[in-house]
């Protein structure tokens, strides 16, 4: 991937199959939380002290955007891309895109599991706590679930046609 966005194909690769997760929308009653948690501040701010205020906005803050890369580790819904080396996740957080990336190669064997009323191609099982593979550096690879409804059979082939070479 040397320099460039995860989401642009290398040489030599193709597109096997896209598609994309059922969208969720995001709880109103977080923007309610959010509004109030403002006012909190603001409140605590001219009733007490400022400093204490900004220390927790800075915080919050500061977790807020190391969220964003926890989520880019663990994205599993989004739109999906398979090619002959990868799989992609792509979506986006606060309105900003990010996307995952993982190598076929370092993936265990994929299979299909049940969610919820929808079906998934799912890399390990996560209800045993198998391992959904490692980097060629080590690092274990975060589960990796692809939530794509009746298509799972079907991606299921693709992706094992693909990592099979």
């Amino acid at each position: 991937m040397g320099g460039r966005r995860p989401q642009e194909l290398e040489p030599g690769e193709t597109v096997l199959w896209t598609g994309h997760s059922p969208s969720r929308k995001r709880p109103r009653w977080l923007w309610v939380l959010l509004l109030g948690y403002l006012i909190g501040l603001a409140a605590l701010g001219s009733a007490w002290n400022w400093g204490v205020a900004i220390q927790s906005g800075l915080t919050t803050l500061f977790f807020t955007v190391a969220d964003r890369w926890r989520m880019k580790a663990t994205l599993t819904r989004g739109r999906y891309t398979v090619t002959t080396r990868r799989v992609l996740v792509e979506a986006t957080w606060w309105g900003r895109p990010i996307c995952r990336a993982e190598r076929l190669s370092d993936l265990a064997k994929a299979a299909v599991t049940d969610y919820r009323g929808g079906r998934a191609v799912e890399f390990g099982d996560r209800e045993k706590s198998s391992n959904p593979g490692h980097r060629s550096n080590g690092m274990l690879i975060a589960p990796l679930a692809l939530f794509v409804g009746d298509e799972a059979d079907r991606l299921l082939e693709v992706v094992r046609t693909a990592q099979q070479g």
